[in-house]
């Protein structure tokens, strides 16, 4: 790392690296950090993404320029990821419910046991 070399602007590493981190791994990271937050009292076991982003806009404003610039790429990710999941959890009922559809019909119409 002693030779390492940045070719690209500020702005465009940083868009490279969000790019390059997946939702899965945000996820991770996110529940991670927030299991551990609610653990040591930080964080309200309430509290909803919305407010952590409002946090967090707010002190990225009081924060030096790269900080502001992270901010401004992490808002919208954070945005999709909430999106993502509520998909999540939709789709998740609706598999289910089709798979109750058709252990329903296998069964003859009786209930699973």
């Amino acid at each position: 790392m002693e030779h390492w070399e940045q070719v690209v602007s500020d702005s465009q590493a940083y868009k490279q690296f969000g790019n390059a981190v997946t939702t899965t791994v945000a996820t991770g990271v996110a529940e991670s950090i927030t299991d551990f937050l609610s653990h040591v009292g930080i964080l309200k076991e309430d509290t909803t993404m919305e407010e952590m982003n409002k946090a967090t806009s707010a002190q990225a404003q009081t924060e030096n320029p790269a900080i502001a610039q992270i901010t401004a790429i992490l808002q919208p990710k954070k945005e999709r990821l909430t999106e993502l999941m509520n998909e999540e959890s939709q789709l998740r009922t609706e598999v289910e419910a089709l798979e109750l559809a058709i252990s329903t019909i296998q069964n003859g119409g009786k209930e699973n046991a």
